[in-house]
């Protein structure tokens, strides 16, 4: 099992394997709490990324 999609893109992309292992509900909720501001960390870097790479293909 991989942890499926159904969690959400940004679970895969923290490299987060046993997630399926921390339900909602199983978790504390500290842990949560700190998954989904990673997850919206990682938006956050995500759009500023690529507002740099827009700015830089401008000049």
């Amino acid at each position: 099992m991989d942890g499926g999609n159904y969690h959400g893109p940004f679970y895969q992309e923290i490299g987060v394997k046993d997630i399926h292992l921390i339900e909602p509900g199983n978790q504390p909720p500290q842990l949560r709490e700190n998954i989904l501001t990673i997850g919206v960390i990682l938006e956050l870097v995500k759009s500023a990324n690529k507002q740099k790479l827009k700015s830089s293909k401008e000049v």
